[in-house]
């Protein structure tokens, strides 16, 4: 049952998915199975061909661009590749970040009719590219002492909102920290790292201080 998903587990339940695995099968069955087996295994060694492909291509064309995206918490050869393949690492078809948000479908609907919110869900859009974005952002949310995962403990534990509207949220976030990043040559700066030094500076130059006053 471990190597089964849980959105399978909670779609048909444990008894079912055991009886489908403990039942007769014929020899016609098992050789569907091999075959299948087999199939997923080509399909499987082909995508990692084409993503091995990619981050080669990426190393040679945008060697710059594909090491600077690495920078971001949760991003890594596959992810700075995927980025690129579909942004193209070229910002200037996007005048602002907000142009390159609403183009990956990441922008809230602003609809509102009588003072009444209609709806708020996200734009149509690159839905690829929205993908690899809401995946990287359960990555960021995830890595300890960055600004991702600090934003997400603030909006779950102190605002309660819900944890898909907040990977959304992030993914909005590290889509135009992308664009800023590509369009200005620059790596990605974590103002909750930056904070935490001004914050130990502070504290150390309070106990100078102190120790002088003392002294």
């Amino acid at each position: 049952m471990k190597l089964i998903h849980g959105k399978t587990l909670r779609k048909y339940g444990r008894n079912i998915i055991k009886d489908a695995v403990t039942g007769d099968f014929h020899q016609a069955d098992i050789c569907l199975l091999k075959q299948y087996a087999e199939l997923i295994g080509v399909i499987e060694r082909q995508i990692e061909e084409c993503r091995n492909a990619l981050i080669s291509m990426c190393q040679e064309h945008f060697p710059k661009q594909f090491k600077r995206l690495q920078s971001i918490p949760g991003v890594k050869e596959r992810a700075a590749s995927a980025i690129i393949a579909e942004t193209g690492a070229d910002m200037k078809p996007f005048e602002k970040a907000t142009n390159l948000v609403g183009w990956c479908g990441l922008k809230p609907r602003n609809d509102i009719s009588n003072n009444k919110v209609k709806s708020n869900r996200t734009t149509h859009g690159n839905r690829f590219l929205r993908q690899i974005l809401i995946e990287i952002s359960w990555v960021a949310s995830r890595t300890r002492n960055c600004f991702f995962s600090n934003f997400s403990y603030v909006q779950c534990t102190q605002r309660h909102k819900n944890k898909m509207k907040i990977q959304v949220a992030i993914a909005r976030k590290l889509l135009v920290a992308v664009w800023h990043m590509l369009t200005k040559d620059e790596d990605f700066i974590d103002v909750y790292l930056k904070r935490l030094e001004k914050q130990a500076e502070w504290q150390n130059d309070i106990q100078a201080l102190e120790s002088l006053l003392v002294g």
